[in-house]
């Protein structure tokens, strides 16, 4: 009696060319996150709220890879790069690396959530969406008790996910501007998907 088995299916994996694409987004991530955090330090005493707001622009080097490979796990490979580098440069370096990949963990798997099709605009809304409730989140327990009020809590997670989305549409931009200059992705068949 013969036995049927399925086709052995490859998993999807980052070629070596996204790796390296995802270094590079993520070294330009470390340095603007390297270069804004005298900026975000003061924010987050002073203001959580704008804080909250300025702070969100450290996805948008993880977008912007993400946006370009069009992998599953791009956003997770270069939040962590992205974060080693900027935890060699900043005093909180196990904050700043968690504050990197926590949202792109979350991001990842709002991806994975909407089958990495890319091409679909409300998967640019939703990955960033989740990228900014998780960070949002996150940054509760680091704010000051005295002002965690609801309608205080809800600011954040608003105002983190709305930069996140921001972030995502910067990307856009970014990936547009750079292919305008002539610096093209490769064509995939399937965005997002190795065979």
């Amino acid at each position: 009696m013969t036995t049927i088995r399925p086709a052995h299916r490859a998993t999807p994996r980052l070629s070596t060319r996204d790796l390296l694409v995802c270094a590079v987004f993520a070294t330009a991530g470390a340095l603007l996150v390297v270069a804004i955090s005298p900026v975000t330090g003061v924010l987050a005493v002073v203001s959580p709220l704008a804080y909250a707001a300025v702070a969100s622009v450290s996805a948008t080097g993880t977008l912007l890879a993400v946006r370009w490979t069009r992998a599953p796990g791009a956003a997770v490979v270069t939040a962590l790069t992205a974060g080693l580098i900027a935890a060699a440069f900043t005093p909180f370096a196990a904050i700043t690396l968690g504050a990197l990949l926590l949202p792109a963990l979350a991001m990842e798997l709002a991806f994975a959530a909407c089958r990495y099709r890319f091409e679909r605009r409300r998967t640019w809304v939703i990955g960033p969406a989740a990228g900014g409730l998780a960070i949002g989140v996150a940054s509760l327990p680091i704010i000051n008790p005295t002002l965690l009020t609801p309608g205080f809590i809800a600011a954040v997670i608003a105002i983190r996910v709305v930069a996140y989305i921001g972030a995502g549409a910067l990307s856009a931009v970014v990936f547009a501007g750079l292919q305008r200059a002539g610096i093209r992705p490769p064509r995939k068949s399937q965005p997002g998907i190795r065979r």
